[in-house]
């Protein structure tokens, strides 16, 4: 048996990451987000903008909420180099802008969510 042939094995059967199709659940489980574009095609070295939907668990869209978002790259211990912010645009859908991943490698997007009744954090893994 060639020596690469389980590591290939388990690489295939990895799940694939969040895309932007499938819900992101909070930790504590009152939102589920959903961005309407995946991270992971982020232009590098640029700044981006990215649309967020955030719904509770009966599908009700999340309103009046205030975001608070952090991250960068665990691996590198540093965190993002800018201060995004979130606008509400009604529905449930936020859009933040000032992200800017400066390398690519593995990022994390911290999304701390609070709202009337509500308070959690959404966490989004991607590769750049």
């Amino acid at each position: 048996m060639h020596p690469l042939r389980p590591l290939v094995a388990l690489l295939v059967a990895l799940p694939p990451g969040p895309s932007a199709a499938e819900p992101l659940a909070g930790a504590a489980r009152q939102v589920a987000a959903e961005f309407a574009r995946p991270l992971a095609e982020a232009p590098l070295r640029s700044f981006v903008e990215a649309e967020l939907s955030l719904r509770r668990p009966d599908g009700t869209p999340v309103e009046g909420a205030t975001l608070t978002i952090s991250g960068g790259m665990p691996a590198h211990g540093h965190g993002l180099p800018t201060t995004p912010r979130a606008e509400e645009l009604g529905g449930g859908r936020y859009l933040i802008r000032g992200l800017k991943f400066t390398m690519p490698g593995d990022w994390e997007l911290a999304i701390a969510v609070e709202a009337p009744g509500l308070s959690d954090r959404v966490v989004l893994a991607f590769r750049l």
